[in-house]
């Protein structure tokens, strides 16, 4: 399974639509087994769910997302956790 977080500064990133990389985790069997942290190379809600899903991510932890950020991921079949706080990232 792969999990993507919007990244800026080893923090989650606030704002979906701008997030300029994502860090990607692999996970196997409830275990972290890589991590990556990936540029956009574009930006705005629709490109940015197109590129998570050609990464092959299931699931996007965020910070803010609005209406049009969900229903693009929803149509790329990507579930997604939002409004956290800003965390810092390990691993």
């Amino acid at each position: 399974m792969k999990i993507a977080v919007t990244y800026e500064n080893e923090q989650i990133f606030q704002h979906f639509g701008h997030c300029q990389a994502f860090k990607i985790y692999e996970a196997e069997g409830g275990n972290i087994v890589s991590s990556e942290v990936i540029g956009t190379g574009g930006s705005g809600h629709e490109a940015l769910a197109v590129f998570l899903k050609n990464q092959g991510v299931e699931t996007l932890i965020c910070g803010g997302i609005g209406g049009g950020a969900r229903t693009a991921l929803a149509q790329a079949g990507i579930s997604f956790i939002p409004a956290l706080p800003a965390l810092r990232i390990r691993q």
